[in-house]
């Protein structure tokens, strides 16, 4: 089942939905998909949800967490890119905080710095984590996974900043949040 958050335009307000063939079906009483995947019974109401469907190119997709409690980044964790950008092999990958604001909606516009002259994009995986977990084991842990997400980021490239942290918003459509167990 793949899911993502909308924006009803009759209302102007927000849903979590599943995208089916037909388009988007909305599930009704969830701004958004944090909502949805934090309620007991949320994958069951989005799997039996009903409302008509909104077709595809005629909803606006939103990020499926509208306030997320945290945001944690895991940096210089590909050997590639550390070569890319000339930097020594970390013993273990660098964990870093986003504020939520810093997150942005699929298309949405973003503005570079008049100081910048090389914004430069990637690829990330976002994962949902929707089960609250400590010291637990692979399994456990990977248990806790509610989806993932291919968003893309910007970075300003050639402004000075710390090596963990970096201007960036997310930016791009990336498609909807999907898992194994949807």
């Amino acid at each position: 089942m793949r899911l993502a958050t909308i924006t009803l335009t009759a209302t102007g307000g927000t849903t979590a939905a599943r995208l089916t063939d037909e388009g988007y079906v909305p599930v009704h009483g969830f701004a958004d998909v944090g909502q949805l995947l934090a309620a007991a019974d949320g994958l069951e109401q989005a799997r039996t949800a009903s409302a008509p469907a909104i077709p595809a190119d005629e909803a606006a997709t939103l990020r499926p967490v509208l306030n997320p409690a945290k945001v944690l980044c895991i940096g210089l964790n590909y050997r590639n890119h550390i070569a890319e950008v000339g930097m020594d092999t970390p013993e273990f990958p660098t964990v870093f905080a986003k504020f939520a604001r810093s997150l942005t909606d699929p298309g949405a516009e973003i503005t570079a710095p008049q100081e910048d002259e090389k914004l430069d994009f990637e690829g990330e995986l976002a994962i949902v984590i929707g089960t609250q977990v400590r010291r637990a084991s692979t399994a456990a842990a990977a248990a806790t996974s509610r989806g993932t997400r291919w968003p893309m980021t910007s970075r300003c490239a050639d402004i000075s900043c710390a090596p963990s942290s970096g201007c960036r918003a997310r930016c791009g459509r990336p498609p909807p949040l999907s898992g194994r167990w949807w």
